[in-house]
Order: C-alpha cells, then sequence, then structure tokens
C-alpha cells in the first residue's frame, strides 16, 4: 500500500524507483539526450561506411561530440533525493547534501538547493531548470514544483512545515514579460523590413 502512495504522489516532475528515493528531471531532457546519442552514432558509423577519409574523421568527431554533449548536458543530469539526503549530479559535478544541512529549495530560473548557513553558495541544478514561458504568463513552472515538492520532503524529515518557494519577484516577472514584448517587436519589425525591401 505505501509503494502505491508513494507513486501516486510522486506527480509528473519526478519518477519513482523506491518507497523512499525520487528523481527529479525536466522530462524532456532524456529524450532529447537519447536522440543526441543515437544521432550521434549513427552519423560516426555512417561515416565509417560510406565517407572519405575526410569525411570519415569529420563524421567521428562530430558524433562524438553529439553522443558526448547528449550523455552529460541532457541524460546525465538530475537530482536524487532519498532517506540520507539530496544529490545534484550536474555535467561535470556531482554533490550530496544530508538533509539536516538544507534550510530549503527555491526556484529561480532552475532549481537552487539552499544550505544552512551563509559560508555556502546555493547549490544550483542543471536538470531542473524553469520554464520562461510559463513565468511570464503567471503559471506555475516546472522548477516551481519541484521545489514544493522538495520542501515538502524537507518538512517531513524535519517534522515541522514546509517553507516557502521563492520564485522570481514581480519585478523579474514583469521584466521578463517586457524583454518577451521587445523580442515579439523587433520579429514583427523585421518581417515588416523585409515585406518592403526591394529583393522581397
Amino acid at each position: 500500500m505505501s509503494r502505491s502512495r508513494n507513486a501516486k504522489t510522486a506527480g509528473p516532475s519526478a519518477s519513482t524507483t523506491g518507497p523512499t528515493r525520487r528523481v527529479f528531471r525536466n522530462l524532456t531532457y532524456p529524450i532529447i539526450g537519447w536522440f543526441l546519442v543515437v544521432g550521434g552514432a549513427v552519423l560516426a558509423v555512417l561515416a565509417a561506411l560510406i565517407g572519405g577519409a575526410y569525411a570519415l574523421v569529420l563524421g567521428i568527431v562530430l558524433g562524438t561530440l553529439m553522443v558526448a554533449a547528449g550523455w552529460l548536458v541532457y541524460i546525465r543530469p538530475r537530482v536524487v533525493a532519498e532517506d540520507s539526503g539530496v544529490t545534484v549530479i550536474n555535467p561535470t559535478r556531482t554533490v550530496s547534501i544530508a538533509w539536516n544541512q538544507i534550510a530549503r529549495f527555491d526556484a529561480h530560473y532552475r532549481l537552487s538547493v539552499i544550505t544552512r548557513g551563509k559560508s555556502r553558495p546555493p547549490i544550483r541544478a542543471w536538470a531542473v531548470q524553469a520554464a520562461n514561458a510559463a513565468r511570464m504568463f503567471g503559471k506555475t513552472s516546472h522548477a516551481d514544483r519541484v521545489a514544493a515538492d522538495l520542501n515538502a520532503m524537507l518538512a517531513r524529515q524535519r517534522r515541522g512545515t514546509a517553507p516557502a518557494v521563492t520564485a522570481d519577484s514581480p519585478r523579474a516577472r514583469t521584466r521578463m514579460q517586457w524583454i518577451a514584448v521587445g523580442y515579439a517587436v523587433a520579429v514583427v519589425l523585421l518581417v515588416l523590413a523585409w515585406i518592403a525591401s526591394p529583393l522581397s
């Protein structure tokens, strides 16, 4: 019974691999990562089969870079929460933090682990990033939901209340909205300039 209850509470932002272990990351990252890995491998094989010397070297180099990028940037990163604490696996660095060392989880442009004390900077998770589009329209982003889930787990560890999630400030949200408007205006002006040009 407890296993099925935990599986239900995991929600769309995490995968449950055991009664007390949850894995968080952006849902599209594994898809992008494996697409790059498979694409890089296919490119290298095709270059070896049908290419000349130059194409062979280029195909192997590009294929290797695609495989490495897919694995390091999209497949490897994750945030793992379990009984002993939280492990943040980034592309080139892994950090493990015990629950009693964590003050709260925040969600700015990506998930941040705020530790106790002021000497240690926040630990930012590459695998859980906020969707700017959701923030601009005032909706809850993926990072917000993950931070709320982890704060609830932190509260259970403390046997207390969950810390509030600190996301972008209203001022920052307004700035992002104006930036989006600026991009839209720039695109419209470029299209109008292209239509009015003699070459169109």
